[in-house]
């Protein structure tokens, strides 16, 4: 009968409302751009600072996120990740360290955020060193990051000279600035829905 399919027509949409509406109570949303950040994601260093070890226990040991850590992660590495999370910072020690020169990490993290983009990945920036983690060892590689990010965040002692804001317009990408680097836990967890 006509009265009983536009009962059950009217019974869908019900449902379908009611659905959508607890979806989005659940802070799902009936699209996925609430958390750009999916999973798997890997976190990995650009200049070998301790910044991004910082980075890994806020993620992981704090938040919880699942996330891979590899500071030395190359490009071949990188299929299946969905979200790369680069550390931004260069450290002539952590450089040392790991046995590489600048121009040779420049050369890594270039071909990683190349595949990352390739595979469409989501790249979040971050940079949580404050002042100590610019110059210029570190600003080419912040500049060459900025490329490909898709969001940044930023401790603001680091951006006191605008330069990541200069950057965020210049490539049209979300900028957070945070007062610590615990603060950025926030930003975190929003970006993976989590």
């Amino acid at each position: 009968s006509m009265q009983g399919s536009l009962r059950t027509r009217l019974w869908i949409t019900v449902v379908a409302t009611a659905t959508l509406c607890l979806a989005a109570l659940a802070g799902g949303g009936p699209s996925a751009a609430a958390a750009p950040a999916a999973k798997p994601g890997i976190i990995t260093s650009a200049g070998q600072s301790s910044d991004a070890v910082m980075v890994n226990v806020l993620a992981n040991t704090q938040l919880k996120l699942g996330l891979d850590f590899d500071p030395l992660v190359q490009a071949e590495s990188l299929a299946g990740y969905r979200t790369l999370v680069v550390v931004v910072g260069a450290s002539a020690k952590g450089l040392g360290a790991a046995g590489i020169n600048e121009e040779q990490e420049m050369a890594r993290v270039t071909a990683l955020l190349e595949q990352a983009k390739a595979q469409d990945a989501f790249v979040l920036l971050m940079h949580v060193g404050g002042t100590a983690r610019r110059g210029p060892s570190s600003n080419p590689l912040i500049e060459a990051v900025a490329a490909y990010a898709d969001a940044m965040i930023v401790v603001r002692s680091g951006n006191e000279d605008g330069f990541f804001t200069q950057l965020a317009q210049e490539y049209g990408i979300p900028l957070t600035e945070v007062e610590r680097i615990v603060d950025a836990r926030e930003p975190l967890r929003r970006l993976f829905g989590a």
